[in-house]
C-alpha cells in the first residue's frame, strides 16, 4: 500500500521491525492452490499455510475504500459471481480469470484495449460456448447512481443477454517542498521542473503524455489547459493531458510518493 502510514510493526523475537503493508490480491484459498501447483512435493495444510503468511501481507478486505472500489469495477464482479454458476469452465470464477481468457497477453496494453483481431473471438470461444443454458433467467445486483447516491439495484435477464451486455528508459520524479498550497501555481512549478529534468535526461524528447485525476483545484481547469499551451511552445514539445476514470487514479506514482513522504518524515 502506498501511503506513508500504511505500515505495520512486526515483533520478531523481541526486535520490532516496520514493514510497508503489501496486499495479497488472491484469496488465501487461491494462493494455497497456486502454492501446491508450484510445489507439488510439499505436504502442507491450508490452515498452516495461512498462519505462515508474513504479518505485513494483508488480504484485500484490509484495503482502504479509497483504493479503487468504484461501481464500475464492483458491478463486473457482481455479474461474474452469478454467471460462474452457469458456465462449465472456471473462466468467470473471478475477474482475473475472466480477463485472462479474453486476451493472450494481459500485460500488453493494445490487447487489453481491444485492438487485437486475434483476440476478437476469445469471448465467444471461451465464455459463450461454455454456457450451460443460454435461456435460463438469472438475478444479480448492480450499483447505480440515483439522486446523488450509490444504490444497489436488482437486475434480471437471461444468461445470453447478460453475456452480451517511453521506450526502455524509465524515470521516477518526486518533488519535496515546504509549499502546501497544492494550487495551480504549485502544479505549474512542478510540471516545469519535471520537464526541465526530462529534457536533460532525454535531449531528443518530442512528446509527453500527462495523466492525473480530475481534481478541479489542481488539474481539470481552464488555467491548466491555457498553461499547457504555453509550456508546449516554450519547450517545443507536443503535450497532451489525460484524466483517469473516477476512483482509478491509484498507481505506481502513489507508491513512490508514499515512500518519499515516509523518508521525509523520518
Amino acid at each position: 500500500m502506498p501511503g506513508k502510514r500504511d505500515t505495520i510493526v512486526v515483533n520478531d523475537d523481541g526486535n520490532k521491525t516496520t514493514y510497508q503493508k503489501r496486499i495479497l490480491l488472491y484469496t488465501i484459498r487461491e494462493a494455497y492452490v497456486l502454492f501446491l501447483t508450484e510445489h507439488a512435493g510439499i505436504s502442507l495444510g491450508r490452515t498452516v499455510f495461512a498462519e505462515l503468511c508474513p504479518k505485513h501481507v494483508v488480504v484485500t478486505s484490509s484495503m482502504a475504500h479509497r483504493v479503487c472500489v468504484c461501481i464500475y469495477y464492483e458491478n463486473v464482479n457482481l455479474l461474474l459471481n452469478i454467471l460462474c454458476k452457469h458456465i462449465n469452465e472456471s473462466q468467470c470464477s473471478n475477474l482475473h480469470s475472466f480477463t485472462s481468457v479474453l486476451v493472450w497477453d494481459e500485460s500488453n496494453y493494445d490487447l487489453m484495449s481491444s485492438n487485437c483481431f486475434m483476440c476478437s473471438n476469445y469471448f465467444d470461444l471461451y465464455v459463450k460456448s461454455n454456457v450451460t443454458d443460454k435461456n435460463v433467467q438469472i438475478r444479480w445486483y448492480q450499483w447505480k447512481h440515483i439522486n446523488g447516491y450509490a444504490t444497489k439495484k436488482e437486475q434480471q435477464s437471461s444468461v445470453e443477454q447478460s453475456n452480451a451486455s517511453c521506450g526502455n528508459d524509465n524515470y521516477s520524479f518526486s518533488l519535496v517542498s515546504d509549499n502546501i498550497s497544492h494550487d495551480k501555481y504549485c502544479i505549474n512549478s512542478c510540471i516545469t521542473s519535471v520537464i526541465n529534468k526530462m529534457k536533460e535526461e532525454l535531449p531528443s524528447l518530442e512528446e509527453i503524455l500527462l495523466f492525473s485525476d480530475g481534481t478541479a483545484s489542481q488539474f481539470k481547469q481552464r488555467y491548466l489547459f491555457h498553461n499547457l499551451t504555453r509550456i508546449s511552445n516554450n519547450f517545443k514539445l507536443c503535450l497532451s493531458w489525460h484524466f483517469f476514470a473516477t476512483s482509478h487514479a491509484k498507481g505506481v506514482v502513489d507508491a513512490i510518493g508514499g515512500t518519499v513522504k515516509r523518508l521525509v518524515w523520518q
